[in-house]
């Protein structure tokens, strides 16, 4: 019999079912709660800062400033769990130190080149027209052909067999002193041997390597049948009896005909005075002179060569030059010859005005080429230096120049091209300031601490004052120490120190102000403010941002160094000199100086003086 009352007591399966779907319903639709909720919890941030600057102090909580006063006496919040301390000590102070600006000059040099227009260096100003007629007005130049030349004559080469260092052999026997020697017996002693041989190399001496001539040409010995007997006999005529004989005495040579050089030109060359008048006759204005200098060296006198004495006809902007390329000419059995070197064929010359041309009376001849005579045993060559038979275009020259272009023409062998040039020196006074260094920053310290109790003493140093050099190190020393700021609590168990800045008791290094960078490059000077000098004090360590809290505390400042003296001068014009002066032909002339007048300032009472300062005190910054 089934038992109802136990059936009620528990679920049925589609129950079960039913009851855990309607969970699962539930936790599913809670989740988007869930995860918004979390979402909106509030970030841990930093609530307050109290700011200590040592005779105040300012208390801020997160957005802004709520008290301030004298002193600095800080009471702990409830619940803080983290403090963050920043400290900096204070900034030394500036050096008080200034000296009067003082003077000292400076040199440069430039070049103004009239012939190629340029203008090289950078001193203050360089000639204008005026100034180039005064200085330059019958300075003297020089133009002068090259010298043209005849070709060399030919070189010839031969190969032959001659002497050299011939060798006697004695074949007999000789007796030395004291040896008995046989009755009838026509052996020499060994030192008459000796005696003979010496005299007979002495004898053979002028046919070895070479021989004498006259008219300076070479001569060599030929080892032929005939040299032979010659030489031997020369040997027999020591050594009657036979007992010597001529041995190895020849070796391969080669024996050269030397060819003379050809004949040359004589430099024609014209001399002239710098007189600012043209072609025509007529003076040049000032703004005409560099244009007038330029043509005048580039192509008032031009070089050349003519096809006639004394003429322009055929004018060629080449210098007359000739070379040759012998060939070798055997012209008999005895007698071998290179040939001889071409002559000139035009005239060297030069021309003014495209109008006028001066030149050689005669063209310069060739070289003779060079020779070898073989005769019996013996032949002979030429050397160079001796066989001239060239023939140079020495004498007058042909042509003229009018009187009107103050230009005279000569010949020479040493004539070269000079033409002024002008040197340009300036000499401007540089200006010179020194003051005193700035102080040092000071240093900073950032500290975490979990507990502060509310018995804090607050240390913070004030700026260090600017020192002089009647300052003693140990004062220095004495003020360096007081820089520091300090900071301790809770019953004396937290100690914070931090450092202030550093001193430095030295002047800083002179500024100068050059005059030459003041220079326009017409010549004058720039319009400029002003001289001023001073030394900033190193900048604060501090950076006013701060990650904990929105709002800005308006201060900077704390620990920075101290600035030093300014000096503000009024003295902004250089002054000195230049000068022009032409160089020609290695001489310095015609030198013209121009003042580059003071304008009278007075270089004491021109400056206005500021004196160095302290530097910024420190600072303890506690947030939480």
């Amino acid at each position: 019999m089934i038992n109802n009352k136990n059936l009620k007591l528990g679920f049925t399966l589609v129950e079960l079912m039913v009851f855990f779907m309607f969970i699962s319903l539930v936790l599913a639709a809670s989740t988007p709660i869930i995860t918004k909720r979390l979402k909106n919890i509030p970030e841990k941030v930093y609530h307050g800062k109290y700011i200590c600057l040592g005779g105040e102090h300012r208390y801020y909580n997160s957005t802004r400033l709520i008290s301030s006063g004298a002193g600095c006496t800080f009471k702990p919040p409830r619940k803080a769990a983290l403090y963050k301390i920043e400290m900096i000590g204070g900034g030394a102070g500036g050096y008080e130190y200034i000296k009067d600006p003082w003077d000292d000059t400076e040199d440069r040099e430039a070049t103004y080149d009239p012939k190629n227009r340029s203008k090289t260096g950078d001193a203050y100003a360089f000639p204008n027209g005026s100034q180039l007629q005064q200085i330059l007005y019958g300075v003297a130049y020089r133009f002068a052909t090259t010298t043209g030349r005849g070709g060399s004559g030919g070189d010839v080469h031969v190969s032959y067999t001659g002497t050299k260092s011939p060798q006697i052999e004695f074949t007999g026997e000789c007796y030395n002193e004291g040896e008995e020697v046989p009755e009838g017996s026509t052996m020499i002693s060994c030192a008459e041997k000796d005696v003979r041989i010496s005299k007979a190399y002495h004898d053979l001496s002028p046919y070895s390597l070479s021989c004498t001539t006259s008219s300076g040409k070479w001569c060599h010995y030929v080892a032929d049948s005939s040299l032979s007997a010659t030489m031997q006999g020369i040997v027999n005529s020591y050594f009657p009896n036979g007992d010597a004989i001529l041995k190895s005495y020849s070796t391969a040579d080669t024996a050269t005909g030397y060819g003379s050089s050809g004949g040359s030109s004589k430099r024609i060359y014209i001399d002239g005075t710098i007189n600012f008048r043209n072609k025509d006759g007529v003076r040049v204005s000032a703004n005409e002179t560099e244009s007038y200098l330029y043509t005048l060296f580039n192509s008032a006198v031009k070089k050349g060569s003519t096809s006639s004495p004394g003429s322009c006809a055929g004018w060629s902007d080449s210098s007359p030059t000739s070379t040759s390329a012998p060939d070798i000419n055997y012209n008999d059995t005895h007698i071998t010859s290179a040939e001889d070197g071409t002559d000139v064929e035009r005239y060297g010359a030069l021309k003014v005005w495209d109008t006028y041309c001066v030149t050689n009376k005669v063209r310069p001849t060739g070289g003779k080429g060079g020779y070898i005579s073989q005769g019996s045993s013996r032949w002979t060559g030429t050397f160079s230096s001796y066989y001239a038979d060239s023939t140079d275009a020495a004498g007058p020259i042909q042509g003229s120049i009018p009187s009107m272009y103050q230009m005279t023409t000569g010949i020479t062998d040493s004539a070269s091209d000079y033409y002024p040039t002008v040197k340009v020196k300036t000499n401007l006074n540089n200006r010179w300031h020194q003051v005193g260094s700035g102080g040092g920053a000071a240093r900073t310290a950032t500290y975490y601490v979990p507990a502060l109790d509310d018995d804090c003493v607050f240390g913070v140093a004030s700026g260090g004052p600017a020192i002089d050099d009647t300052i003693t190190l140990e004062e220095i020393e004495s003020l360096q120490r007081g820089l520091s700021t300090t900071l301790v609590c809770n019953g004396g168990s937290l100690k914070l120190s931090v450092d202030g800045g550093t001193y430095y008791n030295v002047p800083s290094a002179p500024k100068v102000f050059p005059g030459f960078e003041l220079v326009n490059g017409d010549g004058t000077f720039k319009s400029v403010s002003p001289y001023e000098t001073s030394v900033s004090g190193a900048g604060s360590p501090y950076q006013a941002s701060d990650v904990y809290t929105k709002y800005e505390l308006g201060i900077g400042s704390f620990g920075a160094g101290g600035d030093s003296n300014s000096i503000k001068d009024t003295c902004t014009t250089p002054y000195g000199y230049y000068s022009f002066a032409v160089v020609s032909n290695g001489s310095t002339i015609n030198q013209r100086n121009y003042d580059i007048p003071y304008d009278g300032c007075d270089p004491v009472e021109s400056i206005t003086r500021t004196e160095a300062t302290s530097g910024t005190g420190g600072v303890i910054i506690i947030t939480w």
